[in-house]
């Protein structure tokens, strides 16, 4: 567990606190701001992002921060991840009822999911794939797009063939 983000997630899910926390965080940062800081959590090395990805999170920013519903989403979206914790068989059984062939792609520096907790959903799953990229953060196909997209179309292949075949 990535201790920096529990402690954040805990804060943001208190009732209460949460919703503080959401809106002081939403008001004392520009748009810019908050997408800077959001890359530094969720990529390895943000500065590998794409320009035009950054432009277009920026002009999401700075629409969503207008958006009645902006200052609460932050605390609804950890009380969500933290009732998921909260409720770890019922995650197992959800887990265990999807039935679509499943690829997980993760980054082993991801910050917010560690790879072990990947690693032993995966153990629940030994039906599904797994792709731990190197040198990337939560979010692979931001991180490293061209590496994200050669394993993604690496599992696809087989699929693909099947198709064409028939």
């Amino acid at each position: 567990m990535d201790w920096p983000t529990a402690i954040r997630l805990a804060i943001q899910a208190t009732p209460g606190l949460g919703e503080a926390y959401g809106r002081r965080f939403i008001r004392r940062n520009t748009p810019e701001e908050l997408v800077r800081k959001s890359m530094a959590m969720i990529t390895h090395k943000p500065g590998r992002v794409p320009m035009s990805l950054i432009e277009e999170s920026q002009e999401m920013a700075r629409i969503r921060k207008g958006l009645p519903w902006a200052e609460h989403a932050t605390a609804r979206t950890a009380t969500s991840i933290a009732r998921l914790y909260s409720r770890r068989p019922d995650y197992v059984r959800m887990i265990l009822s999807i039935e679509a062939p499943t690829l997980v792609v993760q980054g082993t520096s991801d910050h917010i999911v560690s790879p072990t907790s990947v690693e032993w959903l995966c153990t629940l799953r030994p039906d599904w794939d797994l792709a731990q990229l190197e040198d990337t953060g939560h979010t692979p196909q931001m991180d490293a797009p061209g590496r994200f997209l050669d394993v993604v179309r690496h599992w696809l292949a087989p699929a693909q063939e099947r198709a064409v075949g028939s």
